[in-house]
């Protein structure tokens, strides 16, 4: 789902800080549907695009489909998570699929 309304994330940067979801109605509403959308749906995950305050687009992704394992070991790097990797492979091969084939292959 792509949204052309702003949202900014700011996460905390200390224990028991705050963190922000600042927006605009559109833009959290179709976060809130997102979010929605991967707590019930068979899949798990997300994908809404939203634009930041100097109007470049960019994607949320949200999942449920995460193990205990890697609840209780976070990654610094979300990707590296087996449901956004897997993702990311899926969504990679799906694009090559897609892509028009050279007339030389």
């Amino acid at each position: 789902m792509k949204v052309q309304s702003r949202l900014h994330l700011y996460s905390s940067k200390n224990v028991k800080e705050r963190a922000y979801i600042i927006g605009e109605k559109t833009s959290l509403l179709a976060l809130a549907e997102a979010l929605k959308r991967a707590a019930t749906g068979n899949f798990g995950s997300e994908l809404v695009t939203v634009y930041a305050d100097n109007g470049h687009d960019y994607d949320i992704f949200i999942t449920k489909d995460i193990s205990e394992n890697e609840w209780q070991n976070l990654p610094n790097d979300p990707s590296k998570l087996n449901s956004i990797e897997t993702y990311d492979k899926i969504k990679s091969e799906l694009q090559k699929e897609k892509a028009p084939k050279s007339p030389l292959s």
